[in-house]
């Protein structure tokens, strides 16, 4: 056997293979449109403040941009006390949210910031306030966000036009009065959780309004030039709002939140349908939990959420880890390493261990884990972030045949790969962690053999298509496998190859993108159990490998056959 080099793919990415049967997929097909649910707030007649001639104006127009784009608007001007906001306006509001809705707050007026806090104000906000009575008169982000959260939306926007200039004290007790922060400060949000937070300008800056009766502020004139255009992704309504702001002020930048996972149309077109219900029917068709959980996170006031929930409820104790033997990383280096005119051959795992045809992207290898690696099956292994035990082994306490049994690793569980070393007489052991215990398996019972898999064919990259980020243009593929079926070509192994990424909402989109791959494939005819996907070195570190031509956010599929 030709020895397993270490080379430039890092970790596995798989695919599960079992595709529902179509009478399981339509139990899970039924639509349950979700409602859009506004609530638009206008304080512009300050009693101890500047007023806001601008407020009503930016209120009425956001109001009615929302409701030309189905939303469900609730609207309010001039609140008084926080009492009246939270109470009289704002809990009607929260009432009507179900769960996966689309809410969305808009506020315009006077804020701050103190202790950290976001607060927006009401208008009977005094000069001087004792910091105990702040409620009275503030509305702090995080309880509005909170509040909100609680009902379980699906998707969650709050838009603030409040950085405004205010000249206000706020009384410590026992201490002397303190001057407030102008402008807001970013809010702590955690990763791809589905709230987006927007204000009109950067951390500590001011805000301009306007004072012409009818005027809008800049921020909402610049924002609703985008908002309400049909089929437009809110990422490209936040980049053009920044840009017009630019452009009417010359020097106020909107800030907006990154930690957002969801791809949201707040006005989808016919063709944004149909593509999410492919993109729905494609993580499905995968069986997967991971994947159609993370249907949830992308699309999570999609028609199909419901369906995707119920069927994560139905699936939790439940989660099949379909296994390869043959190496997927092997088989998509072979494409490159096999001589001309020369049928690859790839690795093949027997015994009690496979390789994840489903997995998540994962971060690099370490190269300690190829240290003190004598056999082939290490070498193999050493690469993987993750392993499938295919038979019972017993998990031992040290790298020995001799140390103490700490527990059986099940047929069909997955574990991390924490390492892979040698114990004295030379044999490999896989130190694993499942669920938060550790132990070692004997990688001695494993065998390393060779799987012939066919010539290198054709390579194809393929990038977005034309609708939604987590689905790719298929005409390159579809064109790719008609040609070689033209050319009498039969389509033996598939691999999908995508690159390592830091962005953690890039790395969802690819990770949507190599299941429709999947799908697409699938749909041509290529047997499922055919088809593995990897994840390569990111595009610095195939620089430093010479590697001249990064995937960047393109996804490569690589025929195999004869």
């Amino acid at each position: 056997m030709r020895p397993v080099a270490k080379r430039f793919v890092l970790s596995l990415f798989g695919m599960s293979l079992l595709a529902s049967p179509a009478a399981a997929q339509s139990s899970f097909l039924e639509e349950a449109p979700t409602q859009k649910l506004a609530f638009v707030l206008g304080n512009s007649a300050y009693a101890n403040h500047d007023a806001i001639p601008s407020a009503d104006e930016d209120a009425k127009n956001v109001a009615s941009t929302l409701k030309n784009l189905g939303f469900v608007v609730f609207e309010a001007a001039n609140i008084k006390h926080a009492a009246s906001f939270w109470d009289v306006k704002f809990q009607p509001f929260l009432n009507r949210i179900r769960e996966n809705d689309l809410v969305v707050f808009y506020f315009s007026g006077h804020g701050l910031n103190y202790g950290g806090e976001n607060l927006f104000v009401m208008t009977d906000y005094p000069k001087t306030l004792p910091e105990e009575d702040m409620t009275d008169f503030l509305i702090p982000l995080t309880a509005l966000r909170d509040n909100v959260k609680y009902y379980k939306p699906g998707l969650s926007i709050f838009i603030f036009d409040a950085c405004r200039s205010i000249a206000s004290n706020i009384k410590p007790k026992n201490k002397a009065p303190i001057g407030v922060n102008k402008g807001m400060t970013p809010p702590t949000s955690k990763k791809l959780e589905n709230v987006s937070i927007a204000f009109s300008s950067d951390a500590g800056s001011v805000s301009k309004g306007r004072t012409s009766p009818g005027e809008m502020s800049y921020y909402t004139e610049a924002l609703l030039q985008y908002l309400g255009l049909e089929g437009t992704e809110y990422n490209y309504v936040k980049r053009e709002t920044i840009i017009k702001l630019l452009e009417l002020t010359g020097d106020q930048v909107p800030w907006f939140s990154e930690s957002l996972s969801a791809e949201i149309y707040l006005k989808p077109t016919t063709e944004i349908l149909e593509a999410e219900r492919k993109a729905w029917l494609t993580r499905l068709d995968s069986s997967s939990y991971n994947q159609i959980w993370k249907f949830t996170l992308q699309y999570p006031t999609s028609r199909y959420v419901k369906a995707a929930k119920r069927w994560l409820q139905q699936n939790q104790d439940n989660r099949p880890t379909i296994v390869t033997k043959v190496s997927p990383q092997e088989l998509d280096r072979s494409y490159e390493e096999t001589q001309s005119g020369q049928k690859a051959v790839v690795p093949r795992l027997d015994g009690p261990f496979g390789f994840k045809k489903y997995a998540d992207l994962l971060g690099s290898v370490s190269s300690s884990r190829r240290t003190d690696v004598t056999t082939n099956v290490g070498q193999v292994v050493a690469e993987y972030s993750s392993l499938v035990v295919t038979k019972n082994v017993t998990a031992r306490a040290a790298a020995d045949d001799g140390a103490e049994a700490i527990k059986t690793v099940a047929a069909g569980s997955a574990v991390s790969v924490k390492n892979v070393i040698a114990d004295t007489s030379g044999n490999a052991w896989l130190e694993f962690d499942q669920k938060g215990e550790s132990g070692y398996l004997p990688l001695s019972r494993a065998v390393v053999g060779e799987a012939t898999v066919g010539f290198p064919l054709a390579e194809v990259k393929v990038s977005q298509g034309p609708t939604l980020e987590s689905l790719v243009d298929e005409k390159p593929i579809r064109d790719a496998v008609a040609e070689l079926r033209k050319a009498g070509r039969s389509i033996s192994r598939v691999s999908i190859a995508t690159a390592r990424q830091s962005d953690e909402r890039l790395a969802l989109m690819l990770d949507g993108r190599v299941t429709n791959v999947f799908y697409v494939l699938k749909e041509l005819g290529i047997s499922g159990d055919k088809i593995t996907s990897v994840l390569v070195a990111d595009d610095t570190a195939q620089s430093k490998l010479g590697r001249t031509d990064p995937l960047k956010d393109l996804v490569r599929i690589r025929f195999f056959g004869t």
